[in-house]
């Protein structure tokens, strides 16, 4: 979540927060990737469940029991609290910050970056940096998993200035940009349901998995990259829970 956008709405996020803490399942979009994807294939490393809010895709991947270290990552101090209760101590490194350059990770040492439901929510700007900092991030054959809202959403009215809406082509215009190639995508529109504190007519959403197209860096590149940022060293932003 950016923090200009919660700062706005922010009694929407922790709401969210509080809707979501106590789920056991995982969004429709993480359950996409894990459906299509055999995540035996995945390298154990890092995770990051970027917007992590009430923790319930933190939790889905701690629940894969593979062995990642994961890392959720949201600029909400009671989404690292919701975490602290329902997931305990020990599990997870809680990031408070909306920026990725923000964790002492380093290149192409994430396995899977999930942000589902929150990029909407991003100005364009700030956009564009997290997922060219995704692609930075993702190791070779690493997993981009995304959510956008549509154009049909019934949100974009103009009773939302804080979401954004995107057509499959702005996406995947977005997406090679920042160095992505996509393998799978989804387009899901569905009857009336409740969100922040209304209906919504239309849920207009597209689902993304999306592979980084930038090339492996040379062994003495990652050397010099890890004794930079060690993952196990947390910046002044990041909780061990």
């Amino acid at each position: 979540m950016n923090i200009s956008g919660v700062r706005k709405t922010g009694t929407k996020f922790n709401q969210a927060i509080e809707n979501t803490q106590h789920l056991r399942i995982p969004t429709p979009g993480l359950k996409f990737l894990f459906d299509n994807f055999n995540m035996d294939d995945v390298a154990i490393g890092n995770v990051i469940d970027y917007g992590a809010g009430g923790g319930r895709d933190t939790r889905a991947f701690l629940d894969q029991d593979k062995g990642w270290d994961v890392h959720a990552v949201d600029i909400s101090a009671k989404s690292g609290r919701a975490l602290s209760i329902e997931i305990g101590e020990g599990k997870v490194k809680f990031h408070q910050t909306g920026r990725l350059q923000d964790l002492p990770l380093p290149h192409q040492s994430v396995s899977v970056v999930n942000a589902q439901r929150v990029l909407p929510f991003l100005p364009r700007d700030e956009l564009t940096s997290m997922l060219t900092e995704s692609a930075n991030l993702l190791r070779p054959g690493g997993y981009l998993c995304v959510s956008f809202f549509g154009l049909d959403h019934s949100w974009n009215n103009g009773t939302r200035p804080d979401c954004n809406f995107y057509s499959k082509d702005d996406i995947n215009d977005l997406l090679g940009e920042a160095g992505f190639v996509v393998v799978r995508e989804k387009h899901q529109t569905g009857p009336s349901r409740t969100a922040a504190k209304g209906v919504v007519d239309n849920w207009d959403e597209i689902t993304v998995v999306a592979k980084s197209s930038i090339e492996p860096a040379a062994p003495e590149q990652v050397d010099e990259q890890q004794q930079a940022g060690n993952a196990g060293d947390c910046k002044p932003c990041c909780i061990l829970l």
